[in-house]
């Protein structure tokens, strides 16, 4: 089952970060989502596994496209967090993974075409106060998405 922060964002687990030892990659830790941006296979695998036990009972049917909230770095994707969503995407006939969304400096813009009318679920880490995933749900409404749903992998309860 999802959880709801405040915010209207969903979000998988929740983890009180400051108190957890970066170099402690465990599967239920921060170590996790640093083993998933270093692109470690094993955190794509775990969760993968976890998406899929905690979405089985929402109609991911329903949706066209699965993407990211972009880095801050050059790159603006992650290649963990994009293996992970092919992976998922792979997993559901109509479901693709899509780079929707680009940075570019503190501006996040739209990146690729035909989001007219297409249910959209964006991914993100974490969620602390849901700012970039906000921002990101309203430039893919801005771009006439029918439907924008957010959900982190971790939400801090720092």
């Amino acid at each position: 089952m999802l959880n709801k922060s405040n915010s209207g964002i969903y979000y998988l687990n929740e983890s009180n970060y400051k108190n957890i030892e970066k170099g402690n990659f465990t599967k239920d830790t921060l170590g996790s989502i640093l083993a998933l941006r270093d692109n470690k296979e094993e955190a794509v695998e775990y969760y993968s596994n976890l998406l899929e036990e905690t979405l089985k009972d929402y109609n991911l049917e329903d949706f066209d496209i699965l993407t990211t909230v972009p880095t801050n770095d050059g790159d603006n994707i992650s290649q963990g967090m994009m293996k992970l969503l092919q992976k998922l995407s792979g997993n559901h006939e109509n479901l693709n993974f899509k780079k929707c969304l680009n940075r570019d400096g503190g501006t996040i813009n739209i990146c690729c075409d035909d989001l007219k009318d297409k249910n959209i679920i964006i991914f993100d880490y974490f969620l602390t106060k849901g700012t970039s995933l906000n921002a990101c749900k309203e430039t893919l409404k801005k771009a006439d998405a029918n439907l924008v749903v957010c959900i982190a992998l971790e939400k801090s309860s720092n």
